[in-house]
């Protein structure tokens, strides 16, 4: 059996209300964070009619660059790269039926090639603005035998559900400033603190901040919660690198639901499994919407 390793699960966004102490005086300082709420874990292997795989006999190719080839037969993918040829059929039910990449580079710096695959996994009837793709890194396997590769596999809600588990993200409109919204994000180990005046993070939190729309009524419109979009996976071939960009919504309860930023995360192989890489998380603001911060 071919191992595959891969960050899996799928984390539920919800709203968080956080109540603030401040000279003995209690009120209600709306800062929103996502849930880390695990739900059933999704395998991407599967079964026809409980027989398992099938071939067909006929292999199609998918995808060939750098003296690799990728076929299709059945539900087997099959990976040819010189004398090696290897079969998987674990792998997410509708790989290579959209648009599949393949690239031959020594991803983990090791110094032996391994074979990167980009794989789109859109699903059927999405709103979703960009594809999304689940990403293979294949090793070359240290133990030999029938299996000569490790799989290394991530996709666009495990790569957000491992991301949540790991970093915490807020969004608040600080009451002293309501023409603003505040979006903050640091460990999920870290207690981010807020001032009890103004409702702004702390100096010690990076804060960033995006002018705030109004409403039918023409106040500013209230926020609700904060969503936080399946990641949209890349791989550049010339820097050798794969990133995950995530996209963020703010939900209001009296307008539109709106995008207000990307945050842009490194994806690298370290001790065996495809993890954020150090010091690669970004969040930018949309440029149309971004807005000073405000003077302390």
């Amino acid at each position: 059996m071919n191992r595959k390793r891969g960050v899996a699960g799928i984390w539920i966004l919800a709203a968080v209300l956080i109540v603030l102490t401040a000279a003995g005086v209690f009120y209600y300082n709306k800062v929103y964070k996502p849930s880390l709420e695990q739900a059933t874990a999704q395998s991407t292997s599967y079964n026809v009619n409980g027989q398992g795989p099938q071939k067909t006999g006929k292999r199609t190719l998918i995808a060939e660059n750098d003296g690799v080839s990728v076929y299709k037969d059945g539900d087997y993918a099959i990976i040819v790269h010189g004398d090696t040829e290897a079969e998987f059929a674990d792998w997410n039910e509708n790989f290579g039926s959209t648009n599949t990449r393949v690239y031959l580079q020594d991803f983990d710096q090791n110094g032996r090639a391994d074979i990167i695959l980009l794989d789109e996994e859109t699903p059927a009837g999405s709103d979703e603005t960009q594809p999304l793709y689940g990403l293979y890194v294949l090793t070359p396997s240290e133990s030999g035998g029938k299996d000569p590769y490790t799989v290394h596999y991530t996709n666009a809600e495990n790569w957000l559900a491992y991301f949540n588990g790991i970093v915490t993200c807020y969004l608040s409109r600080p009451q002293a400033y309501p023409n603003l919204l505040q979006f903050v994000m640091d460990y999920s180990t870290t207690n981010v603190q807020f001032d009890a005046q103004t409702g702004l993070a702390l100096p010690e939190f990076r804060a960033y901040y995006t002018n705030a729309p109004r409403a039918q009524d023409g106040s500013y419109a209230d926020v609700d919660s904060i969503r936080l979009a399946p990641a949209v996976i890349s791989y550049d071939e010339d820097e050798n690198v794969a990133h995950a960009q995530i996209p963020v919504y703010a939900l209001y309860k009296n307008a539109d639901e709106q995008q207000i930023g990307n945050i842009t995360v490194g994806i690298e192989l370290r001790n065996d499994t495809l993890s954020i890489r150090a010091k690669s998380v970004v969040y930018a603001p949309l440029e149309e919407l971004a807005a000073a911060a405000p003077q302390r």
